[in-house]
């Protein structure tokens, strides 16, 4: 499978029109857990590949979800929760993870790496940003396109607000009020404050541990005209 990469770039007035929806999810789905999602307009799926438990390890329900996604129809993306105090370093938790996929016949184009929850970093930003970069710089080596998944604050707590990057780093951010329907924003790109190393955003998440189609999710919004399918 060779799978979806969702391009963004803000237009010149800065408006990101139409919008489409996505959602991430970190458990394991079935047939017609995606056919749901399909059914109820969800273009996108984001499926957790790599998660930190111990000291960090392949998500084991990655590659079936993958499948099935796929198999419904839907884009499909990938994103490790890496576990940056481990001893492994970021790229050695980047080579696992694409590893792992291409065994299971997946290829894909670009993958994000969550940079959140600033008490499981280090306390010394320069450390911690040497592993951001040391997994950006492998995904790089490995052919794929790198994506950030944080927002303004943990970005500033983790990393002193670096903005040294490369230009080819996405961002996917995320703004939400609290757990639940209740807690989300609104479902467009207006609340975007430029920070670190980005203008402009691919993927906002506005929603957060909401149940849609029997899963626990978190929902996501795109850009429609940016959605490119290899």
């Amino acid at each position: 499978l060779l799978l979806t990469s969702l391009l963004a770039a803000a237009s010149a007035d800065g408006e990101y029109q139409p919008f489409m929806y996505s959602v991430d999810i970190n458990q394991q789905g079935n047939a017609s857990t995606f056919s749901c999602l399909r059914s109820n307009q969800y273009g996108v799926v984001i499926i957790r590949a790599y998660k930190p438990n111990e000291r960090g390890e392949v998500d084991g329900n990655a590659i079936d979800n993958i499948h099935l996604a796929y198999n419904a129809n839907l884009g499909v993306e990938v994103y490790m929760s890496p576990n940056p105090t481990s001893s492994k370093t970021g790229a050695t938790q980047v080579d696992e993870m694409l590893t792992a996929l291409r065994n299971g016949g997946i290829t894909v184009r670009a993958m994000w790496i969550q940079v959140i929850s600033p008490y499981i970093w280090y306390q010394n930003t320069t450390d911690n940003l040497n592993f951001v970069n040391s997994a950006l710089n492998r995904i790089r080596a490995r052919g794929v396109r790198p994506g950030v998944y944080t927002n303004k604050d943990d970005w500033q707590w983790i990393t002193n607000d670096a903005s040294q990057l490369g230009t080819d780093v996405w961002l996917w951010y995320f703004n939400v009020n609290d757990a639940g329907v209740a807690g989300e924003t609104a479902p467009n790109f207006d609340d975007f404050r430029k920070f670190g190393n980005w203008n402009g955003a691919a993927v906002k998440q506005f929603g957060q541990n909401e149940d849609v189609c029997g899963l626990t999710v978190n929902r996501d919004v795109y850009p429609a005209s940016d959605l490119e399918i290899f």
